[in-house]
Order: C-alpha cells, then sequence, then structure tokens
C-alpha cells in the first residue's frame, strides 16, 4: 500500500510539457479475462521515471487525460497484481487513443496472506502515534475537534485548547502547516481527514516553538482533475443552540489547481465561573466570593481559504493563497463579589459588564515547490504577509454596597494592531532510500500597535483614569535556520536534527516613550531519535530534544483587564520563553502496544500568579516566568483490533514539581496524577457505526495550581446513504454532564479557591454531502508564517 500512497502523492505534481492533450483509453483484464475492479494508471518520464500524468482504472476500464507528452512510459498497478509497463510513443497525434487489452498477471507471492478489507485504527510509526481517520468510523465523527476528543493521549478543554497529557499544550498542524486558529478545527468536516499524528518528540524540520508536542492533521490527497466540494453544517444544543456550517470546492484542470473553503460559527455559548479566596490575617480572616455568569453570542465567526496552483512543469509548482478571518461577539457577564469576614458582611459588589469584540485578519502567501521524485530533490519557499487588527469596547457598571458604598461605573476601549512578515526556504535530498538530509532557513518580524482606554465616570461625565489606560509598541525579529539527517534500515532508524533562533525584542511604552523591555538572544535546539528493531515485533527508542514556548504578543502587552474594583489581569512585558528538556526512552510491540518514559524539565516557565495588595485587599491575576518544573512520565497503549470491534485503551502517570518564587521565597509544589483513556468502535450492517470514548485524569498539579479530578464521556452515531456522498451523525458531549474544572493554589497569607463550568454537555445534529468527483480538499494553509500568527490570541 505505500507504493500507492506516493504514486498517489506524486500525480499532484503531474503535467506535461505542451500544450496539445491526448486521452489514453484500454481494457484492463486478468489472465480469466475478468474485469478488474480497481487500479492505478500513469505516463511516467523514460528519462527520470518523474510521473507525467496520472488516471484510474475502474470497473476494468482505464483512462488517462491530458497528456501533453509524445513519448513515455505506461504503468499500470493494481493489488494482487504485478506491476504492467508499457511503452508508448506518437501520443500526440490523436486526441484519443484506444490501447489492446491490457491483461494483468497475478502476483503469486500474495496467495498465502491472509487480506482483509480493513487496517488498525491505531498504529506507530517510530516515536509518533497515527491514527487512521479515513479507513475507521471516526471519519464520520463531525469535526476535527470530534476527532481530537477521541486521539489516544489528548485532551480538549472546554475552551477547545488541545493538550497531550503530561506534555502540556499541542503545536496544531495541518499537513505540516501552523493552524491560526482553533476555531478553524470546528468546522472541518471529519471525513476530508486521512490521518492524525500524534508527535510527542517532534523533529527540528517543525518549529522549536511549543514544549507539549505536535498533532499533525493529513487531509486526504488531490489527485484527480474536475470539480469535487463538500457542503456540510450542524447544529447543537447545550445551554442555547450553536450552529456550524460551510462548504468548500475545489477545480483542477491541466496545469492549474483552484481551491476555495468558508466556515462559519454562530450561537450562544456560556459559562460559570465561581472563585473563593481566604485572606489570613492577624486581626481576622477575611473572604472574597466570586460568583461570575457569562454568556458570549458569537454574531459571525467566519474563516475564508483561497488559492490557485499553477503547474510550471511535472516538477514545479507555483502557488498563491489569500486567507481571512472576521469574528464579531458579544459578551456580557455579571459578577457578584461578596466580601465578609467571620461576623459580617463587609461589602458586595455587583459588576455588570457588556463588551463588544471584532477581529479582522487578512493574509497573503506566496510560494514555489520542486520536487524531483527520481534525485529525492525537494525545495519549497515562501513568502507572507498578514494585516491583524481587533479591537474590544466595553461597559463596565459597579454598584458597591456596604460601608463604602458607590457607584463605580468605567468603560474600556482595547485596539490591537499587528503585522507579520515571514520568509522560509526549506531542501530535502534523499538517495538509497536509506538516507535524507533536509536543512531550511527562515526569518520573521512583527510589530505591534496598542492601546488601551480606561475611563470612569465622574459626575456624570466620562474622565480618562489614567491608572489603568496604556499603550504599547511591541517588535520582534526571529531568524532560525536548521538541518536534519536521518536514516533508516532494516534495525536501527536514526534522525538527529539541530535548529538555531536568533531573536530580538523591543517594547515601547506609548504613554512615557520609553523602551520596557530590549532583548536579544541565541539558541540551539538539539533533537534526536534513536530506533532500534529488535525482530520484527520489537522496537526499542530513545528520544531527546530541546523546545521553547514564547509568550503571546497580548500577553506581552501592560494592560489591565478590569474585573471589578478588587479584581483584575495585568499583562507582563517582562515575561521570557520557557525552555523545555525531555528525555524518552520507549518500547513498541507489533507497531501497536506500547511503553513510554519520559522526563521533562522546563526553565522560564510561563505560570499564573496571583498577587494581593495589603493594603486594598485587591487581587492581580498575572502571569509570569517561574523558576523551572520537571515532570516524570510513563504512558502505556494497548489497542486491538477485529473487523467488526476496534478498542484503544492507553493509561498515563505523571509526577510534576514546580518551583517558584513567592515573597522573596522559593517554594516547591509537587504532586502525582494519573489518566486513563478508552475508545471502543463497532461497525455494524447497513453502514452504521457506534463510537464511544470515556476518559478519567485525576487531580494533579498545573503551575502553582492543584487542580481536581475531571472525566468525560462522549458517543457518535454515524449512517451513511447514497453511496456514501451524504453521511449524518449524532454527537452526544459530556453526556454524563461531568466536565469542571476547579482546584486551589496556597499562597503566602491566602488561598484562592476556583470552580469553572463551562458549555460542553450538548447534543450535535451533522450532516456532510460530497458531490463531484471522489478527492479531497485542501485545507493546507499554505502559509510560512502561522507559526508567528498562532501567537496572536484569536479565540
Amino acid at each position: 500500500m505505500k507504493i500507492f500512497t506516493l504514486l498517489l502523492t506524486a500525480l499532484i505534481c503531474s503535467n506535461g510539457l505542451s500544450q496539445r492533450t491526448t486521452e489514453l483509453r484500454a481494457k484492463v483484464l486478468d489472465q480469466e479475462g475478468n474485469k478488474v475492479e480497481f487500479g492505478n494508471a500513469a505516463v511516467i518520464s523514460e528519462k527520470d521515471s518523474s510521473i507525467i500524468k496520472g488516471g484510474l482504472v475502474s470497473d476494468g476500464q482505464l483512462s488517462i487525460t491530458g497528456i501533453t507528452l509524445d513519448k513515455g512510459l505506461l504503468l499500470v498497478k493494481a493489488i494482487g497484481f504485478l506491476d504492467y509497463y508499457q511503452s508508448i510513443s506518437g501520443i500526440l497525434q490523436d486526441s484519443i487513443i484506444e490501447l489492446d487489452d491490457i491483461v494483468l498477471s497475478t502476483n503469486d507471492s500474495l496467495a498465502t496472506l491472509n487480506i482483509v478489507d480493513y487496517k488498525p485504527a491505531f498504529s506507530r510509526d517510530g516515536d509518533k502515534i497515527i491514527v487512521d481517520v479515513e479507513n475507521s468510523g471516526m471519519a464520520a465523527s463531525g469535526t476535527v475537534i470530534d476527532l481530537l476528543r477521541k486521539a489516544p493521549g489528548v485532551l480538549v478543554d472546554a475552551n477547545n485548547n488541545v493538550s497531550i497529557y503530561g506534555r502540556g499544550a499541542a503545536r496544531l498542524y495541518i499537513d505540516g502547516q501552523l493552524i491560526t486558529s482553533n476555531s478553524l478545527l470546528q468546522s472541518i468536516p471529519s471525513q476530508d481527514i486521512k490521518e492524525i499524528q500524534v508527535i510527542k518528540n517532534p523533529g527540528a524540520e517543525f518549529d522549536a516553538e511549543g514544549g507539549g508536542g505536535v498533532i499533525n492533521i493529513i487531509t486526504k490527497s488531490n489527485n484527480l482533475e474536475g470539480v469535487n466540494g463538500t457542503l456540510f453544517g450542524g447544529s447543537a444544543h447545550g445551554r442555547k443552540w450553536f450552529h456550524s456550517g460551510g462548504g468548500r470546492i475545489n477545480y483542477k484542470k491541466g496545469k492549474w489547481n483552484t481551491y476555495a473553503m468558508l466556515n462559519n460559527f454562530w450561537g450562544q455559548r456560556g459559562s460559570s465561573n465561581d472563585y473563593f479566596r481566604t485572606i489570613y490575617q492577624e486581626n481576622g480572616d477575611v473572604y472574597f466570593d466570586n460568583e461570575i455568569e457569562t454568556v458570549w453570542r458569537s454574531r459571525l465567526n467566519t474563516n475564508l481559504r483561497a488559492g490557485v496552483d499553477y503547474s510550471i512543469d511535472s516538477l514545479s509548482t507555483l502557488g498563491f493563497q489569500y486567507k481571512a478571518l472576521y469574528n464579531d461577539r458579544i459578551t456580557n457577564a455579571e459578577n457578584t463579589n461578596l466580601i465578609f469576614d467571620d461576623s459580617s458582611t463587609l461589602s458586595s459588589l455587583q459588576t455588570s459588564t457588556e463588551s463588544h469584540s471584532s477581529l479582522v485578519n487578512n493574509g497573503f502567501n506566496l510560494r514555489y515547490r520542486y520536487k524531483n521524485d527520481s534525485t529525492g530533490h525537494v525545495f519549497l519557499t515562501s513568502v507572507d504577509y498578514s494585516k491583524f487588527s481587533s479591537a474590544n469596547k466595553g461597559t463596565i457598571f459597579e454598584n458597591i454596597v456596604g460601608v463604602n458604598a458607590n457607584q463605580n461605573d468605567k468603560k474600556s476601549d482595547n485596539q490591537n494592531n499587528i503585522h507579520l512578515f515571514t520568509a522560509k526556504m526549506d531542501h530535502v535530498f534523499r538517495w538509497k532510500k536509506k538516507f535524507s538530509l533536509s536543512s531550511g532557513l527562515k526569518h520573521y518580524t512583527t510589530g505591534n500597535n496598542s492601546s488601551n482606554i480606561f475611563q470612569q465616570l465622574e459626575n456624570n461625565q466620562w474622565e480618562n483614569d489614567t491608572n489603568l489606560t496604556s499603550g504599547y509598541r511591541f517588535k520582534e525579529n526571529v531568524s532560525a535556520i536548521y538541518t536534519q539527517f536521518t536514516f533508516n534500515s532494516d534495525k536501527l532508524n536514526i534522525r538527529t536534527g539541530l535548529r538555531g533562533e536568533l531573536t530580538s525584542t523591543a517594547g515601547t511604552s506609548s504613554e512615557t516613550n520609553q523602551l520596557v523591555i530590549d532583548t536579544l538572544y541565541f539558541n540551539l535546539f538539539p533533537t534526536a531519535y534513536f530506533g532500534y528493531n529488535v525482530n520484527k515485533d520489537l522496537v526499542l527508542g530513545l528520544n531527546y530534544l530541546t523546545r521553547f514556548s514564547r509568550p503571546s504578543f497580548q500577553d506581552l502587552n501592560p494592560f489591565v483587564e478590569y474585573i471589578d474594583s478588587v479584581s483584575a489581569f495585568i499583562g507582563n512585558p517582562f515575561m521570557r520563553p520557557s525552555y523545555t528538556h525531555r528525555l524518552q526512552l520507549s518500547a513498541t510491540y507489533m507497531e501497536y502496544a506500547s511503553i513510554e518514559l519520559a522526563y521533562n524539565r522546563t526553565e522560564n516557565e510561563v505560570l499564573t500568579f496571583v498577587d494581593r495588595t495589603p493594603s486594598t485587599n485587591a487581587f492581580i491575576v498575572q502571569d509570569r516566568n517561574n523558576l523551572y518544573s520537571e515532570s516524570f512520565n510513563l504512558d502505556i497503549t494497548l489497542p486491538y483490533e477485529t473487523k467488526m470491534w476496534t478498542t484503544y485503551n492507553g493509561f498515563g502517570y505523571n509526577l510534576a514539581q514546580a518551583f517558584f518564587e513567592d515573597q522573596g521565597t522559593i517554594k516547591t509544589l509537587k504532586r502525582d496524577s494519573y489518566y486513563f483513556y478508552l475508545y471502543n468502535e463497532l461497525r455494524l450492517p447497513g453502514k452504521w457505526s457506534i463510537q464511544a470514548t470515556f476518559w478519567y485524569s485525576s487531580p494533579g498539579l498545573e503551575g502553582i495550581f492543584e487542580y481536581g479530578a475531571i472525566h468525560g464521556l462522549e458517543a457518535t452515531i454515524t449512517k451513511k446513504m447514497l453511496d456514501d456522498k451524504l453521511v449524518v451523525s449524532f454527537v452526544a458531549n459530556d453526556i454524563l454532564n461531568s466536565y469542571v474544572e476547579q482546584g486551589k493554589s496556597v499562597l503566602d497569607g491566602f488561598v484562592v479557591n476556583y470552580r469553572d463550568r463551562y458549555d460542553t454537555h450538548f447534543f450535535r445534529l451533522n450532516l456532510t454531502y460530497n458531490f463531484g468527483k471522489l478527492k479531497s480538499p485542501d485545507y493546507r494553509d499554505k502559509s510560512g508564517n502561522a507559526e508567528e500568527f498562532n501567537r496572536i490570541e484569536q479565540d
């Protein structure tokens, strides 16, 4: 099957050298004269074996259209038969050429094999887990977010943030390109996905950003000419109704391939958040009981991606892509903050916040790709420019009841303007089917001009609050270079790489015109993997890598997010990147079952801290760098599969500890936790399938907060109709209504407890309809600046 995959992938770049075109036709039969039901065919160059044009064998009929080369070699492949070659010439003399019947010989080496019509849904390739979506019932799960909830060891929280257990937040890629917004995953149909790769230890070819590993989502390849597309829509009901819908269309003809996709999300979601703070003081303890009810209405959340690819020749492709993002949202939050001591209520704060946020992004990408299968050379280069603008205008009505009763109303106007420019080049060279060497260069620059204006209502007049008003200008330049070497043999698999990044950062206060941050640093990030095949069933592996994480652009802004008069979030322009080192041992049996043992150490990890102002008992929440943290991980996976049933069982154990400074004292937090994951799928007659996932995470440690146990149960029922063109799925999410995030943090002189419940308990109906020829969409973000764009908080 690997040769089929390689062939179909190569067909994407198929093109001729002349404008005249010819169609080849022939009957394809077996040795007994029966029609060969399915196969692949291609006209290839006799000079370098590059593919000129590809086609299919369907129901005994071969057809290859759009041939522009006058001489070549015809190759026909089909499962169970030997490869067939035939030299052809004078192709361009006629518009249609009928060849003599092609008779394929049976491959006797396959006679002793027990061939079945399914393959395992879960497998491993070296140090990555592969989830086969295309050939399993997961293809009808609904959306990519639904798929990720079923991936082993992957956690998706209430806000669709994705992490890998024991590793942290994951970097999400589609076909090797970092996605710019998780909201995109809510509207891509799951049946357009080929596989999901969970890569806990990514190599040097991936950006060094992110210590939590990589999840690479592979879409189905787009090979056939003509028009095809998908229409999809879904409605769900949790607290209220919310919806998603859209479509994509692809047209490929000759040298041109055009595509466009549009998805929308709209509706109402909500959350309930409780925060209980206890302050210990000599004259009596004081308590703060916050209850916040938040409702946000997405009036329009739209993603658009459109582009065109032009095949210069059979080896080279030039492409252009435009992408746009627009989000318009209304948020209402009702906050009740009761302040009391052991004897009486001191005061009560009733705060109502109404805000309107909008976000607009326009981006452009120009790229060039050269691929020569015969020489093993691949060269890619791209240039990107994106402009990102956001605005958030809100009004805060606060009524203070108690000893110091008064009305404390405010207005805020927050503006962010960010631009990104990125240029990159990558080159890959493979030889002797065992060796490959890849290398690349990348440079990006970004600028951010932001402002935050606060106004206080004084004597029925809005006056600027100089304590909360601020402005910020930020600029960052990063230059990167990497190289990676791989070697694969029957016994040994090696991958070693090194990535270097030079970063310069400057941040200036618009209010004082003073430089508040000015840094220049260079880092090297080595990666290595060594795999040894003890025998055909057992593989031992050793991984080492270094990664780092930069703060988001908005988190570096020293803005104040006002909650009430005693609660606020504030940005931190002095945060530095965090650096992660990881060492992992693994053993894999029969490419399925595995056991992994890993050690992680992160320096300067960004944690959320809570500070108290003694004079007013006000609380300030801010992200800051800690000293370091470390963890030990144990992961065990046990899959099993039959023709009708698939089960995948995973178990994880994590021992974590954090070292940080609190009020001048170095403190240590240490906690262990465990996790298990159960996935089961039943494939039933009549193209019905049922999938169910249950997972449980015990209490554990995240930064300076100890979180409580959490678990979830999801199920999906799917039905395929109209020759698989129409797929109907019913998704039940958080069936037990058990997803509640809760925990506490014990700091010097006070304790903070939290309990957050989100709109995760819902039921959704999805409809997906495919039209045109059976080929897949290209959701891939072709841009080279997605790594930087991802640091912009958009969701």
